[in-house]
């Protein structure tokens, strides 16, 4: 719980200190400055299922600030979504700082480091080369993008809609869904 705490706030706090530094540095193209705001919007509202999608196809992109909070998100976890798995998440940081170093970076990735076995950081750094190498030679890193069963829900019902030969149960089964809460 320790780590998760510190791990959130330096999560904070590197966004916050980033935002002065972006000006510095190149300016990343407007799409990812958009979707850094849509990520923003996303987590202040609560939605951390929406804001880990907006940052995953970030870091897919290369935003080294977005692959920083993927790597958070697996460290913290998404009660009832994603599991905390800290070799992901030293995977992830790691790729981070391939393009962008920084205090709160190295800090993070230290107390991840410290909460690995052995065994779990051998397996993290083979992980983290393999994202680099991905990352390095154009390719995009794969991991399953997070849908709410809401979303899938609303996903099915689309498809019945549009297509009309669905095996009905589906159809239904995708309707009383969407009358469930919409977590």
């Amino acid at each position: 719980m320790k780590l998760k705490n510190s791990l959130l706030g330096l999560t904070f706090s590197f966004l916050i200190t980033m935002q002065p530094q972006l000006l510095a540095e190149e300016k990343p193209t407007q799409g990812l400055e958009i979707s850094l705001a849509k990520y923003s919007e996303l987590e202040e509202s609560g939605n951390k299922v929406g804001a880990f999608n907006v940052a995953y196809l970030m870091a897919q992109k290369g935003d080294d600030r977005a692959q920083f909070i993927v790597g958070a998100a697996y460290a913290n976890g998404i009660p009832k979504h994603i599991e905390p798995d800290y070799v992901k998440a030293y995977a992830w940081m790691i790729l981070s700082t391939s393009k962008r170093n920084g205090i709160g970076r190295k800090s993070a990735i230290r107390s991840i480091k410290k909460a690995l076995g052995e065994d779990k950081l051998k397996q993290a750094e083979l992980l983290a080369a393999n994202f680099l190498q991905q990352y390095e030679s154009g390719k995009r890193i794969l991991s399953p993008i997070i849908i709410t069963k809401m979303e899938q829900a609303e996903q099915d019902k689309k498809s019945c809609n549009q297509t009309g030969t669905k095996i009905k149960t589906n159809c239904s089964n995708a309707r009383s869904h969407l009358k469930f809460d919409r977590n």
